[in-house]
């Protein structure tokens, strides 16, 4: 039997062994729920991190406020469900191969050629809006205006966008502390998440009426007709960036006097979102940069942080260009439709990899099928999303 296993092409043969226990892999004697604290939630922020931000903060506070939840709640439930099990197949891979799976999809026919810059474009179209740090310019405006900007007074919208370039840089320079940036990560957004759930969780409990709790409870296990007149763009932001908190969202108009308090958490919570999304960006494209390029291994020798640092300022002047292009609310739902094109797409590229994986660790048949569906589910909003932006007009009404 080969010791050697060729998955795709572009990539070289994987070793075949064992894999190492948990115990091995953090060096411990024992896996406990002190190693998980201390090894794996860190890392896990990072995720939770990114995932609590403008699906809960914004766009599902567009949808269900306009909406109401009935229809729409049973949509995020299958979006939840069926973003799991894609991301169960992500980990199978990473963990059965050690390659990110960024780096995995080269392995897909025609090659490294074809999807290292496709799979690094939609990452862009996904994440490169700035939406996040333009929304939390807005709430920042707010606190100190007393009101959102109008963008009939000239200079209050720029005002808003240079806050958020301001944000940009400002999330550029938490990755300057630290030895590790992904340590630097991880404290800030274990600090970020505990609190901002903590807030969250006491205002929805203190100030979300009952009725409103039985109605969004209700929503997302019953099947039902999706709202009538919700459009195609709305609708496909809010099933690529589920959230569920976003119905307790309405706290600043009820209760006065916490206004400029939400606004700060606002703020705080797409502040966080864009850093985490900005240093997601910059570490795939390293990772991806290196994994490919004898030439820049060579130049970066063993310090990747040359080419880090380098691709972390050119995104953030990207970014800062693009900030100008749309209103913050625009830019995230351009973000979150962009996202279920990646979701039409890359099921296929891990039905394709997870096969081929040896026995013990390939995708079950099962498991392909909720990836076909995932390609469905998602490719149904996408389309209606981009017939929307190539004729005016959705292929699929409501």
């Amino acid at each position: 039997m080969s010791d050697v296993l060729q998955i795709g092409v572009s990539r070289p043969a994987l070793p075949l062994a064992d894999l190492p226990t948990p115990e091995e892999v953090f060096g411990v004697a024992r896996f406990d729920a002190w190693t998980v604290v201390k090894h794996v939630l860190g890392p896990s922020m990072i995720a939770l991190g990114a995932a609590i931000g403008s699906g809960e903060w914004l766009l599902g506070p567009l949808g269900f406020g306009r909406f109401g939840f009935m229809g729409l709640g049973f949509v995020v439930t299958v979006s939840a469900v069926l973003q799991t099990f894609y991301n169960v197949e992500n980990a199978r891979y990473t963990m059965a191969t050690g390659e990110v799976p960024i780096v995995g999809f080269a392995r897909m026919p025609p090659g490294m050629k074809f999807w290292v810059p496709l799979t690094l474009l939609l990452i862009y179209l996904a994440w490169l809006w700035g939406g996040w740090a333009a929304a939390a310019g807005q709430s920042i405006f707010a606190m100190f205006a007393g009101r959102t900007f109008d963008r009939a007074v000239p200079g209050e919208l720029l005002s808003v966008r240079i806050i958020a370039i301001g944000l940009l840089f400002l999330s550029l320079g938490v990755y300057l502390f630290g030895r590790k940036i992904s340590r630097t990560m991880e404290v800030v957004e274990s600090f970020a998440v505990f609190f901002i759930l903590a807030v969250l969780i006491t205002l929805a409990i203190v100030f979300a009426p009952a009725a409103l709790w039985g109605t969004m409870l209700t929503s997302i296990v019953t099947p039902a007709a999706l709202p009538h007149g919700i459009d195609a763009t709305t609708l496909g932001a809010i099933v690529g960036f589920t959230g569920f908190a976003s119905g307790m969202n309405f706290m600043g108009k009820q209760v006065p006097w916490l206004f400029p308090y939400i606004l700060i958490l606002g703020a705080l919570i797409l502040w966080k979102t864009q850093t985490t999304l900005l240093e997601v960006l910059v570490r795939n494209t390293t990772d991806t940069a290196i994994a490919v390029s004898p030439r820049l291994r060579a130049w970066i020798g063993d310090d990747p942080r040359r080419f880090y640092y380098l691709v972390a300022v050119s995104l953030v002047i990207v970014i800062s260009i693009l900030i100008f292009q749309a209103l913050p609310t625009q830019l995230l739902q351009y973000s979150a439709n962009m996202a279920n094109l990646a979701a039409i797409i890359y099921p296929i590229v891990l039905i394709y990899l997870n096969r081929r994986l040896p026995r013990p660790a390939r995708a079950p048949l099962w498991s392909i099928v909720v990836l076909i569906a995932n390609v469905l589910f998602f490719g149904f909003f996408f389309v209606n999303f981009l017939a929307v932006q190539i004729t005016g007009a959705p292929l699929v009404t409501f």
